[in-house]
């Protein structure tokens, strides 16, 4: 499958609009059209993964890094270079992609934040109602992002080692093909570098409705899913809550396999 078929990666605001427009903001691993062997790095949102809506710019986006098979963790070549590049790389071997994005504030109406915190974050109705403020018309968010993509060189391997050691990080443990057209993906939640367990996480992938899973109590999970070159796993921390406002910090793991 060729590297001009797009790959996801991040769930995302759409500039200062609600997360409740479900937009989601992912790396995007392209072939340049320029060389076979290198592959642009671009964030791009949109409202129905995989496809591409917008293209962002990357002035305010900081920290690209990549591996190649593994460590060292290296910078991201040409981050910058063009407004909506945030990087190239140029390798026949698997790799790892990261950036960090900018912090942003938006008050949200408390019927969104409710719908954003049970259907994005994974909260139960009785942790919501703790956050929302009846008597207030908005409740307010503070949220920033962490982008992560892997672009896999065929679907039966899966390189370890592939880990920014990121505040949090989704990490690809395992691909099994499973025949006829389809595969098992197993995958770990981290936080400060330990598994993460019962934590919620979204699942999408071409033509498939969003899955929601779980991790377990060891903090890894499975998910099955069409073979179709991209899959895109999200997962939304609440930082802190209190009355009428909180802090979330979202993070991704794109999937590209060809």
């Amino acid at each position: 499958m060729p590297f001009s078929r797009r790959i996801p990666a991040c769930l995302l605001l759409l500039g200062m609009s609600s997360p409740c427009v479900a937009h989601d903001l992912w790396l995007d691993l392209e072939q340049d059209p320029d060389s076979r062997k290198s592959i642009v790095i671009q964030a791009v949102l949109s409202a129905k993964f995989p496809k591409v809506d917008e293209v962002k710019k990357v002035e305010d986006y900081r920290e690209p890094r990549m591996m190649v098979s593994g460590p060292p963790v290296q910078p991201l070549p040409d981050f910058g270079l063009e407004p909506t590049l945030v990087g190239r790389v140029t390798t026949d071997q698997p790799f790892a992609v990261s950036v960090l994005g900018p912090t942003r504030e938006i008050d949200l109406k408390l019927d969104e934040a409710r719908e954003y915190l049970a259907e994005e974050v994974g909260l139960p109705p009785g942790r919501i109602a703790a956050i929302l403020d009846g008597d207030a018309p908005t409740v307010h968010e503070t949220y920033s992002r962490i982008l992560k993509g892997i672009g896999l060189r065929d679907y039966g391997k899966a390189p370890g080692g592939l880990d920014f050691g990121l505040p949090i990080e989704i990490r690809l443990v395992r691909v099994n093909l499973v025949p006829p057209d389809g595969w098992d993906i197993k995958f770990e939640i981290l936080k400060d570098g330990k598994p993460l367990p019962d934590a919620y996480a979204r699942i999408l992938a071409p033509a498939r409705k969003t899955q929601g899973v779980r991790t377990d109590k060891l903090g890894s999970a499975t998910v099955s899913l069409p073979r179709r070159g991209s899959v895109l796993i999200a997962y939304i921390e609440l930082v802190s809550a209190s009355k009428g406002r909180y802090e979330t910090r979202w993070t991704n793991l794109a999937i590209f396999a060809h």
